[in-house]
């Protein structure tokens, strides 16, 4: 996933932007621009869960792992992707991808997660150097308190001893 991350692009939008490139197993080439959200509110998480709960219907129990993450796929990147390639959407009504091949469709997947993390990365990164900087501020101000400090203290000395 890591070289997938590499191709990431993060925008200051909260957004983030990924080419796919893939051929599936059907020797067809699926190509194109994705642009996915970086993070999912909770309303969003709830619509992910609610639509997996729709996909594997009443005997979801009866389904097998892949089913399962398939089902996951599409209600993740239905909450996800932003805007993709015309092929993304061609027959699904209600989910994108559900006519590709499941390993594009993995593909996918595995890119908008990257995107959320990458970005994530970057929010710690930011963090990290806003701590620091304010870390740095503080010692200096701190410095400059005890400066006057002992100014003020050798400025009394000095004008008891006349």
């Amino acid at each position: 996933m890591s070289e997938v991350k590499e191709q990431i692009v993060l925008n200051e939008n909260g957004t983030a932007d990924w080419n796919l490139q893939k051929m599936a197993r059907d020797g067809n080439m699926y190509t194109g621009p994705f642009r996915f959200k970086t993070s999912m509110d909770p309303l969003s998480l709830l619509a992910a869960d609610r639509d997996y709960r729709k996909l594997m219907g009443e005997h979801a129990a009866m389904a097998d792992d892949m089913m399962h993450n398939m089902a996951f796929a599409l209600a993740q990147l239905k909450q996800r992707v932003i805007s993709s390639p015309p092929f993304w959407n061609d027959g699904s009504t209600d989910f994108g991808g559900g006519r590709t091949q499941y390993e594009v469709l993995q593909t996918v997947l595995d890119a908008a997660i990257a995107a959320q993390e990458k970005n994530e990365e970057r929010l710690r990164d930011r963090s990290s150097q806003m701590a620091e900087n304010i870390r740095k501020t503080l010692e200096g101000y701190s410095k400059e308190q005890k400066t006057k400090v002992d100014e003020e203290e050798e400025g009394l000395d000095g004008a008891g001893e006349e």
